[in-house]
């Protein structure tokens, strides 16, 4: 059997770690299960285990070298560079919520791993 589902994540951008966590688990708390995995749950109900991909941007430079000319020499090649920011670094997470009821009718366990998640079939 073969089962498509197409998932629409939420996309939650920062600039450091820290406050991507923060902004992933405002609400919720660490959950270990043999029946559905591991992930976040909400304090004031479990019925959704939230699991998320984190992907990170590093910041990209433009360098640009300065030239000098001399009258005599003609053209001298620049020696220095100067570095100019284009886009700042940044951390991207993709959160999905996935229904405890769900993940225990399909027989499928959830795994958050670092920085990604695994879906694997439940062996019990």
């Amino acid at each position: 059997m073969n089962l498509n589902i197409t998932l629409k994540p939420m996309k939650y951008t920062a600039k450091t770690l820290n406050e991507i966590h923060h902004k992933i688990g405002k609400g919720h708390s660490r959950t270990f299960s043999s029946d559905f995995g591991d992930g976040l749950t909400k304090f004031s109900k479990d019925d959704t285990v939230r699991v998320f991909n984190l992907h990170k941007v590093n910041a990209k430079y433009k360098q640009e070298r300065h030239t000098k000319t001399n009258k005599e020499k003609g053209f001298i090649k620049g020696q220095t560079k100067k570095s100019v920011l284009v886009r700042e670094g940044q951390w991207i997470a993709y959160i999905y919520d996935f229904d405890v009821a769900m993940l225990k009718a399909l027989g499928l366990k959830v795994t958050q791993n670092t920085r990604n998640f695994t879906l694997t079939k439940n062996k019990k």
